[in-house]
């Protein structure tokens, strides 16, 4: 895997780190501690999970971790799960709290990575790459 990593293009190696980092929400809200806030209001431990954003919170961050490590991974689909959960973080909590243009924001930037992740050349050939060594693999089966 480190070496898939090491052959990643520079922004996708970025949006995969960033990915897997977010484990750090899974952590950050099942470990209790003072410094939790809804919309800018601190809130209690009881009252985060309560409300319904640490379960939320908890998944998004559970699922970003597994998109980072499909796209490490090269896995199939690992491009349209990772673009999947994105909108999750970057889309849904602003139109939860009536934040229209920050959710707007959200989207383009979800397009952004999409053109990124299969229209720029590098990134389709990282992807490529691997399946190229499934075919590959096949063959020798035969």
């Amino acid at each position: 895997m480190w070496e898939n990593f090491k052959t990643m293009p520079m922004l996708l190696k970025f949006l995969t780190a960033h990915a897997i980092a977010c484990i750090a929400f899974l952590f950050g809200s099942v470990i209790p501690h003072d410094s939790f806030s809804v919309n800018g209001q601190s809130v209690t431990y009881s009252e985060w999970w309560s409300s319904g954003i640490g379960i939320y919170v908890s998944i998004l961050g559970a699922l970003m971790a597994i998109a980072g490590y499909l796209l490490v991974s090269k896995k199939r689909f690992s491009r349209q799960i990772y673009l999947a959960v994105v909108p999750l973080g970057l889309v849904v909590p602003y139109l939860k709290f009536g934040e229209y243009t920050l959710a707007v924001v959200g989207v383009v930037i979800t397009l952004g990575i999409a053109a990124y992740l299969f229209l720029k050349a590098s990134a389709k050939e990282y992807f490529a790459s691997n399946n190229r060594m499934q075919s590959d693999a096949a063959k020798l089966r035969r």
